[in-house]
């Protein structure tokens, strides 16, 4: 990754019984979307997120971290954080200066907006 890029990320926790608890060093991840629909954009807690057996979360990540840093990124099991994976910075920037935060377009707060109507129930109406 370069330093002033952005990255999205679908983190998936595909197991059955145990949740996912993640942190990405020296970063503050910001959620864009919970099990696929589109959120409100929300720092995550602490910088980490805790997922359920089966459930999914995107994350927009500002990589603002010098040209040529390292950050791990931390799986905790219960008692101890293990590194489960790590980013790697380039040695040139994306950019010269990081990106506005990141927006979502939900349906109603579209461009086209005041064109969204939702559907129309036709079981209760008389004839």
């Amino acid at each position: 990754m370069r330093t002033n890029e952005r990255l999205r990320l679908r983190i998936v926790n595909a197991t059955t019984t145990r949740a996912l608890a993640l942190r990405i060093e020296g970063h503050e991840p910001t959620v864009v979307a919970i099990d696929g629909q589109p959120s409100e954009p929300f720092p995550a807690r602490e910088g980490r997120v805790v997922l359920g057996p089966g459930n999914r979360i995107d994350l927009m990540v500002d990589a603002r971290l010098p040209p040529g840093s390292r950050a791990a990124i931390m799986s905790q099991d219960g008692q101890a954080e293990i590194s489960i994976a790590r980013f790697v910075y380039e040695p040139m920037a994306a950019r010269a200066a990081p990106l506005a935060a990141p927006s979502v377009c939900l349906p109603i707060r579209c461009r086209n907006a005041s064109t969204f109507a939702p559907p129309h129930d036709t079981s209760s109406r008389s004839n």
